[in-house]
């Protein structure tokens, strides 16, 4: 190669270096070292019977805008608490084919991977913020934090 070609590859090199320097050093910047996780935080959610009531009650049309934005909200908290905690698994009971009639039967059981109490609380308090309220209205959110298990589940003789 020509001094000309290689002062034109170097050239080229750097330009890539200066343009992506600010991308690589952000990402770094960004990288952390994930905590220990030692939780796990139960997610229960069940349909309240007054949303239900209310939902039904509506137009059509504003029935199925209605569904879409729970759907937002839902998929927005989930993303929100995914910044947080780890999913680590969960059911739904009307994947199943199980009927959900009542009120007293959870849609959806999901676990969560936290890594301490102040992580739990941020995601009840993310959860409690107005952009969530009509979620939180249609549907019973629980949050219930317990010690992560890796072996035998505990004895229930400590239960009682």
């Amino acid at each position: 190669m020509s001094f000309i070609q290689w002062l034109l590859l170097a050239g080229f090199i750097a330009l890539l270096l200066y343009k992506v320097h600010p991308a690589i050093r952000k990402a770094w910047q960004n990288l952390h070292t994930p905590k220990e996780v030692h939780h796990r935080m139960l997610v229960a959610v069940r349909r309240r019977q007054a949303g239900f009531t209310h939902l039904l009650e509506l137009a059509p049309d504003k029935q199925t805008a209605a569904l879409q934005q729970l759907a937002k909200s839902w998929h927005a908290v989930n993303e929100a608490w995914a910044r947080i905690a780890l999913f680590s698994g969960g059911f739904s009971t009307t994947d199943k084919g199980l009927s959900h009639q009542a009120d007293e039967d959870w849609s959806f059981i999901g676990f969560y991977d936290v890594a301490d109490y102040e992580d739990f609380i941020k995601c009840q308090t993310l959860l409690e913020q107005a952009d969530y309220l009509a979620l939180r209205t249609h549907y019973d959110i629980r949050l219930i934090l317990g010690k992560r298990l890796s072996s035998a589940p505990v004895s229930l003789q400590n239960l009682v």
